[in-house]
């Protein structure tokens, strides 16, 4: 989810284990007032509620990631 380096690594990567740390990483993130940061927070609310899987919102955070 993070910047690809010279070599094609990513050594700004982000693990998110969960949709709570998902929401505790979009807080700090800048330019919240996005709408891919937006969508990206909707998308974990809903996880948290159970109301969307997992697998369905990260791809939504990890656009969000992007820069």
């Amino acid at each position: 989810m993070g910047k690809t380096s010279r070599a094609g690594r990513q050594p700004h990567s982000y693990v998110v284990g969960s949709p709570e740390e998902a929401l505790t990483w979009l807080i700090h993130e800048p330019n919240q007032s996005a709408a891919k940061w937006q969508r990206a927070w909707k998308a974990c609310q809903a996880v948290v509620e159970g109301r969307m899987k997992t697998e369905d919102a990260k791809s939504t955070v990890r656009l969000a990631a992007a820069r």
